[in-house]
C-alpha cells in the first residue's frame, strides 16, 4: 500500500471512531435539522479556500443545518456572499479588521459577539488564508459562549516561526477546540514549527465536486478554443490560478520557449487574474512568446476550461492542498506540478501525475513535453488522477467535518 493510501486509511480510522462517539450527529443527516453552523473567512478576494467554503456551506445547508456565512465587505469577495446565499445559508458581510481605526473596529467586534450569541451558533468554524490571524473571531466565539470553535488553515510556515507568533498560537490553542489542516504535511508544520496542539490538529483535506467535471462534449473544447484564435487541433497547456506571487506562473512562463521547441504548436491558457498580470504579460512580450500565452482572466465555469486542455500544470512555490489540481485530477486531465507541501499526496509521481521542484522551468518543461508527446502515459496519468480525485469528494469532506463538529459538541 502506498504511503498515501496508508495515511488516507488513518484519516477514515480517526474519522470513524469520532463517529463511533457521536453515532446520531456524524451518520444520520437528519440530526443536523436546526443545528446553526458560522463560516468565518477573513479573505478579501475569490480563491480556493472561498471555494472549499462555499462547498461546507452548501453542504450542511444540504443536511438541514442552518448555515451563516459572515465574510468581508470587500466587493471581490461578493461571488462567495452571492454563492452563499444561493445555497440556502445567511450571509452577513463584516470587516474584523483593526486598520481602519481602533474604535469601528471595536465596535465590529461586539458586533460579531452578538450575532454569534443572539443566532445561537453552535459551531463557528473560522477559514484562514494563511497561518496566523483570526484571533478576533475565535475570541468573540470565546465570549458569546459558542460551544465549538473549529480553525482551518490551509498553509503552514515552511520554517520555525519568531517567538512572538507561536506565543499568539499557544493563546489560540487555549480557545479553539479543534484546528484542520488540508495535507499531512500541513499538519506537521503547523504543529513542528507554529506550536499548535497536536491532540488537537486533523487532517481533512480540501474536496472537488466530483459531478461537474464528468466528460464534457467536444464542442466545448471547441467553442472555448476558438475564442482564444487557437486552433483546435494545438495541443493545450493549462493553468487555473491566482496571477499571485504564490502560485509560480512565471517559472511557467519561462518554460514557455523550451515547451515550444520540444511541442512548437502547443498553447499556454491561463485561467485566473490577479495582481502579477500586467507582469506576466510583460515577461511573455519580452520572451517572444506572448502569442502562445493566453490570459483569459477570472472565469466562473471552470469544468468548461479544464475540457479545453490536454494538460493541467500549476508551478507553485508553497500550497496546502491546491483545490485547482483536484479540479484537474477529477477532470481526468494528466497533471504536471510542482512538489511542494501537500500537493504530493494527490500527486504521485509517474502514477496520478508528474512532479517537478520548484522553481526549475527546464524541468518543468521537460515533464510537460514528455506528457504531451507520450499520449500513453497522458492517458494512464489522467486515469489515474481521476480515480485518485474520487477521495477528495464533497460528500466525503462534509462526512469528516461533521465527524469533528459532533465530536466536539459532544463532549
Amino acid at each position: 500500500m502506498s504511503q498515501l493510501a496508508g495515511e488516507f486509511g488513518a484519516l477514515m480510522t480517526v474519522q470513524d471512531t469520532a463517529r463511533s462517539w457521536t453515532s446520531d450527529l456524524a451518520r444520520d443527516a437528519r440530526a443536523w435539522t436546526g443545528r446553526r453552523i458560522a463560516l468565518f473567512v477573513n479573505s478579501v478576494e475569490m480563491g480556493g479556500v472561498e471555494e472549499h467554503v462555499r462547498q461546507i456551506a452548501a453542504g450542511f445547508v444540504g443536511r438541514g443545518a442552518e448555515v451563516l456565512l459572515i465574510c468581508p465587505e470587500s466587493d471581490e469577495i461578493g461571488p462567495l456572499a452571492d454563492a452563499g446565499s444561493a445555497a440556502g445559508g445567511n450571509v452577513v458581510r463584516l470587516t474584523l479588521s483593526w486598520g481602519t481605526g481602533s474604535l469601528a473596529a471595536l465596535r465590529r467586534f461586539f458586533k460579531l459577539v452578538g450575532l454569534l450569541r443572539s443566532q445561537r451558533v453552535d459551531v463557528l468554524h473560522v477559514h484562514l488564508t494563511g497561518y496566523t490571524g483570526g484571533r478576533w473571531a475565535i475570541l468573540a466565539a470565546t465570549l458569546a459562549r459558542t460551544p465549538a470553535v473549529i480553525c482551518t488553515l490551509q498553509i503552514a510556515p515552511a520554517t520555525p516561526v519568531k517567538w512572538w507568533v507561536r506565543l499568539d498560537r499557544r493563546f489560540i490553542n487555549l480557545l479553539v477546540d479543534r484546528f484542520i489542516a488540508v495535507s499531512y504535511v500541513t499538519r506537521g508544520r503547523l504543529i513542528g514549527y507554529l506550536g499548535q496542539s497536536s491532540d488537537k490538529t486533523v487532517v481533512i483535506p480540501n474536496a472537488v465536486e466530483l459531478h461537474r467535471y464528468s466528460a464534457r462534449p467536444a464542442q466545448t473544447r471547441r467553442l472555448i478554443l476558438s475564442s482564444l484564435g487557437i486552433p483546435v487541433t494545438a495541443p493545450i497547456i493549462g493553468c487555473v490560478a491566482r496571477l499571485s506571487p504564490q502560485k509560480g506562473i512565471s517559472f511557467l512562463i519561462e518554460s514557455t520557449p523550451a515547451l515550444l521547441a520540444g511541442v512548437p504548436d502547443a498553447h499556454v491558457i491561463l485561467v485566473g487574474d490577479g495582481p502579477l498580470r500586467a507582469e506576466l504579460e510583460k515577461q511573455a512580450v519580452d520572451l517572444g512568446v506572448r502569442d502562445r500565452i493566453h490570459f483569459a482572466g477570472r472565469q466562473e465555469d471552470i469544468p468548461a476550461w479544464l475540457a479545453a486542455m490536454d494538460v493541467f500544470v500549476l508551478p507553485s512555490l508553497f500550497e496546502g492542498l491546491p483545490l485547482s489540481i483536484l479540479e484537474a485530477m477529477a477532470a481526468g486531465l494528466p497533471v504536471v506540478a510542482t512538489a511542494v507541501d501537500g500537493t504530493p499526496e494527490a500527486v504521485e509521481d509517474g502514477v496520478t501525475g508528474r512532479l517537478v521542484p520548484p522553481e526549475d522551468a527546464g524541468a518543468l518543461a521537460a515533464a510537460v513535453i514528455d506528457v504531451l508527446k507520450t499520449p500513453a502515459l497522458a492517458g494512464r496519468l489522467g486515469a489515474a488522477g481521476h480515480a485518485r480525485a474520487e477521495l477528495y469528494s464533497e460528500s466525503a469532506l462534509i462526512d469528516r467535518l461533521a465527524a469533528v463538529y459532533a465530536e466536539v459538541l459532544a463532549r
